[in-house]
């Protein structure tokens, strides 16, 4: 019950706080600018880890960051779009 009460106050400052200064986001801190120099630096860094997998883990399911190597952690089960219809069926 004490969790529940701490949220909820939680809850109440932040909205009370944002009363304060509803016209304020972090989207109105980023000039254009910015905002187009940070989706490429996103970009490279998913580039950077898609193709680091594919050179080095693909078909298995992990890499392993140290060693540059792949692992089968889901033990050779996958699921498909196909399997995923299946289950959803059943229920």
């Amino acid at each position: 019950m004490e969790a529940a009460g701490r949220k909820l106050g939680l809850i109440f400052l932040l909205l009370f706080f944002h009363s304060l200064h509803p016209d304020l986001t972090l989207a109105d801190s980023v000039t254009p600018d910015e905002a187009k120099l940070l989706r490429d630096e996103v970009r490279e860094m998913f580039y950077h880890a898609f193709n680091g997998y594919m050179d080095n883990a693909f078909p298995l399911d992990e890499l392993r960051p140290m060693s540059c190597a792949g692992e089968d952690t889901l033990g050779g089960y996958a699921l498909t779009l196909a399997s995923i219809s299946k289950i959803t069926k059943i229920n």
